[in-house]
C-alpha cells in the first residue's frame, strides 16, 4: 500500500474515505458505528461513562503540561513532575457540582463511587511522574496533542498523537497515555488494535519527520505502571496500512447495522436507545444513585481527608432528597398509613383531654 502524503490537520472527506482506530472498535458492534458515524442528523449520546470522562481530562490535563514545557525550550528534567494535587482539584472542580457527577457522566460499576475514582486519578497521576523520571528526563519535546492524518491510495487513515519526543540516543519517540490497565494476555484484539494505532502515529512520524525506523509506546497508568513499545518498521507499517484498508472496506460493505451485545453494553452511551439491549434487559446506569457522595460517611470528614471544596449543605440537602426518594409507598401502604396517622391523632386528643380534666377537678 503507498502512502500519498501526511498532514497535520483532518481534510473533508466522505465517511466511506476516513478510518480511524475508533471506527474500526466501533465495528464490533454495527449500531454503535452506526449511530456514531452514519446516522444523520448526528445525534447525541445520552450519557458518557466516568471512565471515558476521566481519560480525555487526563489527555487534556498533560496536553497542556507540555505545551508549557515546550515554551520553555528546555529538556524535560525533574522539576517537570505534574502536581497530583493540583490534577485532583481540578478535577473535582469540573467534575462535581453539588457533590455529584455533572451530566453526562455517569458511574456505571456497582458499588461504585466518585471517591473511588478520584483515587483512580491520584494513583494514574502518581504513575505517570514515576514515568516521567524513569522515561523522559533530557527528552525534547517535539509535538503535543496533535491531528495527523496519512492519505493512501485507498483511504484516509487518522489520528491524534499525544506525545513526541526526540531522545539524544535513540531519535524520535512516540507516546501514547492510557489510563487503563494493559489488556490482558488474552485480549488478542485490543493488542491488534493498539499496535495498528501506534503504526498510524509512526508512520505519520516518518514522512513528516523525514526518519527511518520510529519507536511507538503505549504507556499505561491504571493500578501498575506498565508499557508496550513496538520499532515500526516499513515492513510493519505496511501491515498497519493494510489492515486499517480492510476495515474502511468492510465497513463499506455494510448494508444494515445490527446491535452485537458484548460486556461493554453496559458502558456504551447508546443503550438507552438500543432494541437489543432493552431485550437483554441492559440498563442505563442510574445517575443520582451512583454519582452521589456516599451518605455512609460524613461530607465535612471527605472534605478533610480529600481537600475536596464541596458545598457541604447543598450536597447534604441533595444526598437527603435521594435517599427519600429511594421509598415509595403503594396506594395501599399510604391509605394504611394515613388511617393509622388520624387514629394516633384521635387517641393523642383524647388523652389529653382525660389529663386536662383531671387537672381541673383536682383529682
Amino acid at each position: 500500500m503507498k502512502v500519498l502524503s501526511v498532514a497535520s490537520r483532518y481534510s473533508h472527506q466522505p465517511e466511506e474515505k476516513v478510518i480511524t482506530i475508533s471506527r474500526v472498535k466501533d465495528a464490533d458492534c454495527p449500531y454503535r458505528y452506526y449511530k456514531n458515524y452514519i446516522e444523520t442528523p448526528r445525534q447525541t449520546r445520552p450519557f458518557e461513562s466516568i471512565e471515558l470522562g476521566i481519560g480525555q481530562f487526563f489527555h487534556s490535563f498533560l496536553e497542556s503540561h507540555f505545551k508549557r514545557i515546550m515554551a520553555e525550550r528546555c529538556a524535560i528534567d525533574r522539576r517537570h513532575q505534574i502536581d497530583v494535587v493540583d490534577l485532583l482539584r481540578r478535577f473535582r472542580l469540573s467534575f462535581l457540582w453539588e457533590g455529584r457527577l455533572r451530566k453526562p457522566y455517569r458511574i456505571v460499576r456497582p458499588n461504585y463511587r466518585i471517591n473511588d475514582f478520584q483515587k483512580r486519578l491520584d494513583t494514574v497521576g502518581s504513575n505517570f511522574n514515576h514515568f516521567l523520571l524513569t522515561e523522559l528526563i533530557g527528552h525534547e519535546i517535539i509535538s503535543v496533542e496533535g491531528e495527523l492524518q496519512v492519505r493512501t491510495d485507498t483511504c484516509y487513515i487518522r489520528g491524534k498523537h499525544d506525545l513526541i519526543t526526540k531522545e539524544p540516543a535513540t531519535g524520535l519517540v512516540l507516546w501514547d497515555w492510557k489510563t487503563g490497565k494493559k489488556p490482558k494476555p488474552e485480549y488478542f484484539d485490543e493488542f491488534e488494535a493498539l499496535k495498528s494505532q501506534l503504526g498510524v502515529y509512526a508512520t505519520w512520524m516518518r514522512y513528516k519527520h523525514d526518519t527511518t525506523d520510529v519507536r511507538g509506546t503505549a504507556v499505561f497508568l491504571r493500578d501498575e505502571l506498565e508499557m508496550q513499545s513496538e520499532n515500526f518498521t516499513p515492513s510493519v507499517e505496511q501491515d498497519v496500512l493494510a489492515y486499517m484498508a480492510h476495515w474502511r472496506s468492510r465497513l463499506n460493505e455494510m448494508t444494515s447495522y445490527p446491535a452485537i451485545p458484548s460486556a461493554l453494553c453496559d458502558w456504551c452511551g447508546w443503550n438507552e436507545v438500543c432494541d437489543k439491549c432493552k431485550e437483554l434487559g441492559v440498563e442505563a446506569p442510574e445517575s443520582d444513585l451512583s454519582c452521589r457522595i456516599p451518605r455512609t460517611q460524613s461530607l465535612e470528614a471527605q472534605d478533610k481527608r480529600s481537600g475536596a471544596p464541596f458545598v457541604a449543605t447543598a450536597a447534604k440537602r441533595q444526598g437527603e432528597k435521594t435517599e427519600k426518594a429511594k421509598y415509595v409507598l403503594s396506594p395501599r401502604e399510604r391509605a394504611r398509613f394515613s388511617r393509622a396517622r388520624v387514629w394516633g391523632i384521635i387517641i393523642f386528643v383524647v388523652f389529653l383531654a382525660w389529663i386536662l380534666w383531671r387537672i381541673l377537678s383536682g383529682g
